[in-house]
């Protein structure tokens, strides 16, 4: 029955990845060699297609139906569905992605970390910082997108 349901949900994200594909194909071509709007939803599209294609093959060639326990932490995906909305959201409305992304990160490593929330703030706060000041290196300097 699990095999059954992995595959539907795998023909669903092969459906999605084939709808973002099509959409991507309306997007505008860029100019002056520029690979255009549609490059990265395509790539992403045929990507996911071809994860779901692999997620179909092996389970099909696996010979037991195994039984799987989904053990969800309620507390724990409320407080990441917050986490994530407050990102967006902030983000969406205030602006400033590169003040949301670090807070975010910081907010994450903190209350999902083994350790508990209090330890290892230093190292949370210099990972978050860390791979902050590098996407907005990639994206400003690598990419060349503006933001603001």
């Amino acid at each position: 029955m699990i095999k059954i349901a992995n595959i539907i949900i795998y023909v669903i994200f092969a459906t999605l990845g084939y709808l973002s594909y099509l959409s991507a194909q309306t997007l505008p071509e860029g100019l002056f060699g520029d690979i255009g709007a549609g490059a990265l939803p395509s790539a992403l599209g045929i990507g996911l297609i071809a994860l779901a294609s692999v997620g179909i093959i092996q389970d099909i060639q696996r010979k037991t139906d195994a039984t799987q326990s989904f053990d969800i932490d309620l507390k724990q995906w409320v407080l990441k569905m917050l986490l994530i909305i407050g990102f967006i959201g902030g983000w969406q409305l205030l602006g400033y992605f590169f003040v949301f992304l670090p807070l975010f990160l910081f907010t994450s490593f903190c209350c999902f970390s083994d350790r508990g929330i209090k330890s290892g703030l230093l190292q949370n706060a210099l990972v978050a910082s860390g791979l902050s000041v590098g996407a907005y290196l990639l994206f400003v300097f690598t990419l060349d997108i503006q933001f603001g």
